[in-house]
């Protein structure tokens, strides 16, 4: 006498298979923002003196408890699904014959991040398609360059 007919087999096994693929849910990924830290960021004034010092205010930008980025400034929303956040990052500034590394901060670009994933992706021409406004009482400059062009008219029936 046997227990299981043959032919119940595959369809058990089939059922076990679809049994659990159905009860599995998407991961629920949390993304959350470090403490402030206030660092300090070189640039060159263009002039011979000093270089000019800017303090930064950045802070880690964690998923599921791991540090991926840093982050300057407050997160915009694009979607209910996307944000951007403009990216911090260490770059060390000293020559092979220096005694050791001397790390500074700089600006990044913007970075994507999925909610619903947890994807972090760096986007290249987020500024040209997105318009993000200043924070309030913040200065902006708006720089026009005037190109002159020249351009040579030709009749259809003059010779070049």
């Amino acid at each position: 006498m046997r227990i299981f007919p043959f032919g119940a087999v595959p369809v058990l096994v089939c059922a076990v298979l679809l049994t659990s693929a159905a009860g599995a849910t998407p991961k629920v990924h949390v993304i959350t923002f470090g403490k402030w830290t206030s660092v300090q960021s070189v640039r060159d004034s263009g002039t011979d003196d000093k270089p000019l010092i800017l303090v930064l205010k950045i802070r880690a930008l964690s998923i599921d408890g791991r540090v991926k980025e840093y982050a300057l400034g407050a997160p915009h929303e694009v979607t209910e699904r996307l944000f951007v956040v403009r990216r911090a990052f260490r770059m060390n500034d000293s020559l092979p014959d220096d005694p050791g590394p001397r790390w500074q901060w700089q600006r990044g670009g913007w970075l994507l991040v999925d909610r619903l994933t947890g994807r972090v992706s760096p986007s290249i021409f987020l500024s040209s398609i997105f318009h993000i406004p200043p924070p309030p009482g913040t200065a902006t400059t708006l720089h026009i360059v005037a190109l002159r062009t020249t351009e040579r008219r030709h009749s259809p029936s003059s010779p070049n």
